[in-house]
């Protein structure tokens, strides 16, 4: 219980990043996305993984977008509590009004956890290079980006069958263009909150909901969206 009740004052404190509703609603409008994803990860070595993502990114209205994600990377855990990692993304993205857009995005990043707390506390820095291109013209924009996300989490159940863990997530997270020019995607500031479950030895399964702030395309301002993600984690060491 004690962990509990340490755990939960903690991810109120983190809501505290996210704006005043009232304010979110001032706004000019609320975009509805639907993202699936699709996780594998490999150990090649008792300190390095290979993991990364395949996935669909819709929004939900008749002048939206759809996105194929494509992004292999690889980590190094330099401790039990800082973890090296990079890799390169690909973003395909179909729109219905504009031109499409096809994103190179090489990253670099370091996790770590830390204080030591009853819970997990992670902050992850992480560096991209972007690289955007129109499909009709291909005329590109290039931009550097800084990502910093801070992430509370506490699993349960484990003790009995590791296999059948829960586990309940918070995070939020800036963005800072550093240099150049932004493209399609703008995001300024997301919150998170997750649900996941251990499925099998090898398979867990996590439903996040997500509140997300974001500058226009081709405009001045921002908007809000709101979009749910269905992810499916899969572990294909031995």
């Amino acid at each position: 219980m004690r962990r509990v009740s340490v755990f939960f004052p903690a991810l109120v404190g983190l809501t505290f990043l996210a704006p005043d509703p009232a304010a979110a609603q001032s706004e000019d409008e609320v975009v509805p996305e639907l993202w699936l994803d699709y996780n594998p990860s490999t150990a090649i070595s008792e300190r390095v993984d290979l993991f990364g993502d395949v996935g669909y990114r819709t929004q939900l209205e008749s002048s939206g977008w759809h996105r194929l994600v494509v992004r292999p990377n690889v980590r190094y855990a330099a401790s039990d509590r800082v973890v090296i990692q990079g890799g390169i993304g690909s973003f395909f993205t179909w729109n219905e009004d504009t031109a499409n857009r096809w994103e190179v995005r090489p990253w670099q990043g370091v996790s770590a956890v830390w204080p030591r707390l009853p819970f997990q506390l992670q902050h992850v820095l992480r560096l991209e290079e972007r690289f955007e291109f129109n499909t009709e013209t291909w005329d590109s924009q290039i931009s550097l980006r800084l990502r910093y996300r801070i992430r509370a989490s506490h699993q349960w159940g484990a003790w009995l069958r590791r296999d059948r863990m829960w586990r309940v997530l918070l995070s939020a997270e800036l963005f800072a263009r550093l240099a150049g020019q932004e493209g399609q995607a703008q995001e300024q500031i997301r919150v998170v909150a997750g649900l996941e479950r251990g499925i099998g030895p090898a398979w867990r399964a996590r439903l996040e909901a997500t509140w997300q702030k974001a500058g226009r395309f081709f405009a001045e301002g921002s908007f809000n969206e709101l979009f749910l993600r269905l992810r499916a984690f899969h572990n294909w060491s031995p």
